[in-house]
């Protein structure tokens, strides 16, 4: 086709286009003044007493936001538990610093009051519904509002010391004088999953997370990290904490308070085990430290108890904590974090109300049991070193010199260590493992694998079994201390293999190691594999097969900071499953318009004109055929009277070396008959 043959085409096409434009256009007129017709005649009879009914919602709900929030004192704080001053004040820092705005039907100050009341007293989303008469949707969506809103602060408001900060002068840190604060691990109920139900289930037999909490002598969290499932010990969320990025970090020189359940190493200053120790044991028995250790014991114990009495004092305050709720758990996740955040905004500014809740803390703990110590998960995040244990023993014994001289008493006691019962053991043999762990896998493979252990009849099946293949009589107990055994090669075993550089030998069953040196660094960061590297594991494929489902593995564990860094995904809110409304005619009518409109727009799109075809100037391609050497008078005109009507062959001679180009236009002129 020429370049004229084109330009004709293109002309009548653009006028049929435009014909079929006009038509389209005349056709959605008509469809949008036939649907506003419909609305207008299906609206006026409802609009006779409707608002009223809307200006009196309005009013009721004004009316209870603001006794809660402008009322009397004792109200706000029972209600919203901040102070009036404290709660316009978290509501300013919302909307200058964290971009919360006010939206046309919700102010800030309602949004963030219906927070409030949800983590402050567990209530659930449709309790508001039927209070503040707005919406499921709308609750829902501005509770996830100023959810991310307040986890945004979480930087400013939860971070660790300085680590020239010195402890207050108070009787309980006088000997402490180079620590920063206390440290434990504290369970927070948790709903999850029937699937997951295992690993989120403690030593109590309770759904919970395990959340790693540091504080200061203030009562004022420095470091949270919830999200571990509730039967991961408190060594990994521990070791996970120190290895983020964002992590938990000691100072050199500098230590935190813990308890008989850490080791005593650099960093973490711990009681003396097998000795008094819980405050209520001292009240209890209502005698004097009689030995050094004893002492140490004491003071360490109140001073230590101000972490216990931080997540006592956060746990009463936000409801939401100590009771199961319907979030999600990522987000229930995302709200332990905001109480925390939470806790710290209120602690420095309205500690004097605080106290109150603190006096039911106080007799909480007091009346709870004691938990024995000498726990067989013990924390071994941290290098035990003789100095650090010099260090403990020095300052015991400092502590004790001082109490004698100001008490004048110079007597010591001692107690002899009784000496338990014998435990006879049972000594377990390959072909026991076998005959075991086929029962265990059939049973675990038809579901009679309980949350909190096997069923009964699962135990008299593997006894039988055991008895009928090896001839030896074993127990229930006994089975229970070796599952205990395969649980823990499991945790350890599945841990080293989700590392790069090791694998499992299926022919030898044992390990596979790269290199000495990817064993020795591994083993350096976690001492308990040491033995695993020649150790010979069978029925691996059995084992993990029953445990692969029980482990805890933190992927869901977060600070504020971390979830604070991650932007929310668009249209995320903390009820995601909740139904979509049913559409009214109306609305449904708008939505089919709007369609319409969609679809006009792509079918104007193929009314558009075409444009024309670039066109050479004349001008141009003369002058080019000047410029070529020895090309004749003729043979020019020849090809100025082709290149003019077609522009691919122009553009063709534009691509080709100059000395090509009187050549190929001869050849061109031949081919054409001249």
């Amino acid at each position: 086709m020429s370049d004229l043959e084109l330009v004709s085409y293109i002309t009548e096409e653009n006028k049929r286009r435009k014909k079929r434009r006009i038509v389209l256009t005349k056709l959605y007129f008509e469809s949008v003044v036939l649907g506003y017709a419909y609305l207008s005649s299906q609206r006026a009879p409802r609009n006779l007493g409707c608002f009223s009914s809307d200006e009196q919602r309005h009013n009721n709900r004004k009316y209870l936001l603001k006794e809660m929030y402008d009322g009397s004192e004792v109200t706000c704080y029972d209600k919203l538990r901040l102070t009036k001053r404290n709660f316009h004040d978290l509501c300013a820092i919302l909307r200058e610093r964290c971009g919360l705005r006010d939206s046309v039907y919700v102010s800030v100050e309602e949004k963030v009051a219906m927070f409030l009341l949800v983590v402050g007293h567990g209530i659930k989303l449709r309790m508001l519904r039927g209070t503040y008469k707005r919406s499921l949707e709308t609750i829902s969506r501005h509770f996830s509002d100023v959810l991310t809103a307040i986890l945004s602060l979480s930087a400013e408001f939860i971070k660790l010391l300085d680590p020239s900060t010195q402890p207050p002068d108070d009787y309980k840190w006088k000997w402490f004088g180079n620590a920063l604060g206390a440290l434990d691990g504290c369970h927070v109920d948790v709903c999850v999953p029937l699937a997951d139900q295992g690993r989120y289930r403690n030593r109590k037999q309770q759904i919970t997370t395990n959340m790693l909490g540091v504080v200061d002598w203030n009562m004022k969290f420095l470091y949270v990290l919830p999200g571990w499932e509730g039967s991961a010990s408190d060594s990994r969320v521990l070791r996970d904490a120190m290895s983020r990025q964002d992590g938990f970090v000691v100072p050199k020189g500098k230590y935190y308070l813990v308890d008989a359940g850490y080791t005593n190493g650099p960093g973490f200053l711990a009681p003396f085990r097998s000795t008094r120790y819980h405050l209520k044991e001292w009240a209890s028995s209502q005698q004097q430290p009689k030995t050094s250790k004893e002492l140490y014991n004491l003071r360490h114990s109140r001073a230590r108890n101000v972490v216990e009495r931080t997540f006592g004092l956060a746990k009463k305050k936000w409801a939401i904590l100590r009771t199961e709720n319907f979030f999600g758990i990522k987000d229930q996740i995302r709200i332990i974090n905001a109480c925390c955040v939470l806790h710290n905004f209120a602690r420095d500014r309205q500690h004097h109300m605080d106290d109150l809740l603190l006096q039911e803390v106080d007799d909480e703990l007091a009346a709870m049991p004691i938990e024995p110590i000498d726990d067989a998960n013990l924390i071994r995040s941290v290098q035990v070193t003789p100095e650090w244990n010099s260090f403990r023993d020095q300052l015991a014994n400092d502590m004790f010199a001082e109490y004698l001289l100001r008490h004048g008493e110079l007597e010591m006691d001692t107690m002899a260590a009784s000496r338990g019962s014998k435990r006879v053991y049972l000594t377990w043999t390959d072909e026991m493992d076998a005959a075991l762990l086929a029962v265990l896998v059939e049973h675990h493979n038809n579901g009679d694998h309980a949350q909190n252990g096997w069923k009964p009849h699962v135990y008299n099946a593997a006894i039988r079994n055991v008895r009928e293949k090896c001839g030896v009589e074993i127990t229930k107990d006994n089975i229970a201390a070796r599952c205990k055994t395969f649980d823990k090669h499991y945790e350890i075993i599945s841990k080293i293999l989700g590392q790069s550089g090791f694998g499992w030998d299926w022919d030898n069953d044992r390990l596979l190691i790269d290199s000495d040196d990817v064993w020795n660094r591994y083993v350096e960061a976690n001492k308990t594999a040491a033995c695993y590297k020649t150790k010979v594991v069978k029925n691996w494929d059995a084992i993990s097969t029953i445990y692969s489902k029980d482990h805890a593995n933190g992927e869901g564990a977060q600070t504020g900071a971390e979830i604070a860094q991650v932007s929310p995904e668009q249209g995320d809110d903390a009820s995601p499953d909740l139904p979509q409304k049913r559409q009214r005619t109306g609305e449904a009518i708008l939505s089919l318009l709007g369609d319409m409109k969609t679809s006009f727009n792509d079918s104007l799109k193929s009314t558009e004109p075409l444009p024309m075809p670039s066109v050479t100037p004349p001008a141009e391609i003369f002058a080019t055929l000047q410029t070529i050497p020895d090309l004749a008078r003729c043979d020019m005109l020849k090809s100025y009277g082709k290149l003019i009507l077609n522009e691919r062959l122009f553009q063709a001679l534009m691509e080709l070396p100059m000395d090509m180009r009187k050549e190929w236009l001869l050849m061109l002129n031949e081919k054409n008959g001249n």
